[in-house]
């Protein structure tokens, strides 16, 4: 699902509650601390989240009830305290289906999962934990490395209680600066990179899950499902992803400008119904067993060596074959790219390699990848794109493309004509990774606000962010 906004009251409810599979008791069982900022809290990685705790982290307190975080928005009544960010780490249907239907290699994929969510943590913990800071009237973001207050939660059911594994990860709104004040998050970097992040996730655990017994299914756009689970299964127990596409549909029609990811998530919070807290696990597993016998016309056992003979047939298929290297991802990823842009930032091809060959290739394999084309000049950078907030990133491309280009230019023809495209270029591009995406902002606010208009007095929580280019992701609800 990705990052949203959460608010306090409704982060220090909707999280501690009862999983029937992780979490039976409410006891915190399925949730863990994570990040370098716990010391300042007496937490260390690796505790369990304990109720009292959470609730005053996420309310911007100390464990003894002190606020650290100034309720700024709270005291002005605009909105409440903002809790932090929920990045959201979603299981393909499939692989939930092995865990939790199956019960094949559960330990395996529980492994997989695990060694994924410590590497996003790892890597959000260490380069996504910036803060705003007021020098002299000018205000810039700066970031503090391995200072995050993270807290991942464990989850098994869709809400429409169909096995679905998916880790809600909680970046907390306070973070201890350079110079020992507590100030809040500044989550701008984590909705801009959140392609980048979840493809990392996958690409951690698909890669793992290909060498522990199951074969790989690429899906496009960095996801995959596990061979042999036919897609009459997946959609047999995806009836809440079902419920949102009927919904999407009907989004579209009121909102024809919305881009796909605001419908789902508009559509995700319309149909969003009450989980079932009381549900016990034999429950859960004698219907998802009716499922597969009276649905589906097949047993347990026939789905398991199903997914055990795709395995042999995809190590079949490849005995023999030399593996691709992540040097081979990383020119693909570029000359894949290059058919629409000539320049590229290393998050765009980090995050196309990652898509293009999910389960061959780890972000560290292709991040290193990345870092030798550089050395050796396949890949050069060419300028450097400088913001207000004080950040700025670097552009790259290659030594083909730049020659080109080079070409182009000296062409008389053709450098009126190019000087008035690289302005208009220049100006989509900075919006464009300012704000994470290229069309209308005014448009896109004017959608969401329509939105927000027609939820009123629905009884929900929102979590409302005002400011627009903070983060995109306003009025969404918490929860999956």
């Amino acid at each position: 699902m990705g990052p949203v906004a959460i608010s306090g009251s409704s982060a220090k409810n909707y999280y501690i509650e009862k999983d029937p599979i992780l979490n039976p008791e409410g006891n915190g069982k399925n949730a863990k601390w994570y990040g370098g900022g716990l010391a300042e809290l007496r937490l260390k990685e690796g505790d369990r989240v304990m109720a009292k705790d959470f609730e005053c982290i996420v309310g911007g307190k100390n464990l003894d009830g002190c606020q650290l975080v100034q309720l700024t928005h709270s005291n002005s009544k605009r909105t409440e305290h903002r809790a932090g960010v929920d990045f959201t780490f979603d299981d393909p249907k499939s692989v939930s289906i092995c865990e939790h239907v199956l019960h094949y290699k559960a330990d395996v994929i529980q492994n997989a999962r695990q060694a994924a969510l410590e590497k996003a943590i790892s890597h959000i913990d260490q380069n996504y934990i910036y803060y705003r800071q007021t020098v002299n009237g000018v205000t810039t973001m700066r970031q503090a490395p391995g200072q995050g207050i993270i807290a991942a939660f464990g989850h098994s059911l869709s809400r429409k209680n169909d096995p679905q594994s998916h880790t809600h990860v909680i970046i907390s709104n306070m973070i201890k600066c350079p110079d020992g004040q507590i100030r809040a998050l500044s989550n701008e970097m984590i909705f801009k990179d959140q392609k980048y992040l979840t493809s990392m996730y996958h690409s951690e655990m698909a890669y793992s899950l290909a060498r522990n017994g199951f074969a790989i299914e690429a899906r496009g756009k960095g996801l995959y499902e596990i061979g042999g689970v036919d897609q009459k299964v997946i959609d047999q127990f995806s009836k809440r992803s079902s419920q949102i596409d009927k919904a999407v549909n009907a989004l579209r029609e009121t909102y024809p400008k919305a881009c796909e990811a605001e419908l789902r998530k508009m559509a995700t919070l319309e149909t969003r119904a009450a989980k079932d807290k009381n549900i016990t696990p034999d429950q859960l597993s004698k219907s998802w067993s009716q499922q597969i016998n009276n649905n589906l016309y097949i047993s347990k056992d026939q789905l398991v060596k199903s997914v055990e003979a795709a395995f042999d047939r995809q190590e079949a298929q490849e005995t023999g074959k030399a593996p691709m290297t992540a040097q081979e991802c990383v020119k693909a990823a570029v000359r894949d790219l290059q058919t629409y842009e000539s320049t590229f930032r290393d998050k765009d091809v980090l995050t196309h390699a990652m898509s293009l060959f999910t389960g061959n290739c780890r972000e560290t394999d292709i991040s290193g990848a990345f870092s030798e084309a550089r050395k050796t000049g396949h890949i050069q950078q060419i300028a450097q794109k400088d913001f207000k907030s004080g950040l700025s990133e670097k552009v790259y491309s290659t030594p083909e493309m730049i020659k080109t280009e080079q070409q182009i230019l000296c062409n008389p023809k053709v450098i009126h004509g190019q000087c008035e495209r690289e302005a208009k270029t220049s100006n989509c591009y900075e919006l464009k990774h300012e704000f994470g995406h290229s069309h209308d902002k005014a448009d896109d606010f004017k959608i969401k606000r329509e939105f927000y208009i027609e939820r009123e007095g629905s009884g929900r929580d929102y979590c409302r962010e005002t400011d627009y280019g903070l983060s995109k992701q306003a009025e969404i609800e918490i929860g999956s």
